[in-house]
């Protein structure tokens, strides 16, 4: 009985594991497809922030000066957010290897108690 307990648990857990590993790799997609619109985003900023770097200054109107600076704010946010993805991306690889390393200690439990159970001092 005790053995089918263990078993039952220990399905049980692997089964929980896989869910949140499941979880975990939506995660990491929501991620990925965060980072590669802040990505998109940033090369169209960058894009139309050069164009207006490389005119003279006595060139640009008063509206390109502004847009200029806008453009400069909003490179600056979106780099901002891309660093947030990618600790956010750090803290799901770090969680995810720190449940590997629990359930692995969890599952082998049960069979260091089988291996002490048939030892026996004489």
């Amino acid at each position: 009985k005790q053995w089918y307990q263990r078993r039952v648990r220990g399905e049980w857990l692997r089964f929980i594991h896989e869910k949140n590993t499941m979880v975990r790799k939506q995660d990491q997609l929501n991620s990925f497809t965060k980072e590669k619109d802040v990505e998109e985003r940033c090369y169209t900023v960058t894009r139309r922030l050069r164009k207006l770097q490389n005119m003279r200054d006595s060139a640009k109107s008063d509206i390109e000066r502004r847009e200029e600076e806008e453009l400069e704010e909003e490179y600056q946010d979106w780099m901002k957010k891309k660093q947030i993805l990618l600790r956010i991306r750090d803290d799901i690889n770090a969680t995810s290897m720190e449940e590997e390393a629990g359930l692995q200690t969890v599952l082998e439990r049960p069979k260091l108690l089988e291996d002490q159970s048939s030892c026996r001092i004489s």
